[in-house]
């Protein structure tokens, strides 16, 4: 943020006395903690973009455009995060980046197609 922009910001929001202003195509100052759950809270419809993106037909968490069903599989990714569950996911990833790692040096003098390799990598972790 440049120097004075946050007085900038109290003119918008004292002009349009309003908590939330929209700044940008795709940004709000919001001014007041309470309206927070206002914005981000809210149910709204999701488009059909999110529906598009789904590859093959196949929806998930961010593809659905249900929010039970987003919230159900949101459950479970939060779960799988959760500190609890990092050692065991590092472990993994810790296994999986060193067979990569060993085999690009094995591999070392040829030429090697890395998005599918990477794909393999990204795929077992």
């Amino acid at each position: 943020m440049s120097p004075g922009a946050h007085a900038s910001l109290k003119e918008l929001h004292d002009k349009y006395n309003a908590d939330i202003v929209r700044t940008g195509p795709n940004e709000l100052s919001i001014n007041n903690v309470e309206a927070v759950e206002i914005s981000y809270g809210g149910k709204y419809p999701r488009g059909y973009l999110y529906e598009f993106r789904a590859a093959n037909g196949e929806l998930n968490a961010n593809t659905t455009r249900r929010y039970g069903k987003h919230r159900s599989w949101r459950g479970v990714w939060k779960k799988a995060f959760s500190h609890n569950e990092l050692p065991d996911y590092n472990i993994r990833v810790e296994y999986h980046v060193d067979k990569f790692v060993r085999l690009l040096n094995k591999r070392a003098q040829e030429d090697i197609e890395v998005v599918k390799v990477v794909e393999k990598l990204m795929f077992d972790m």
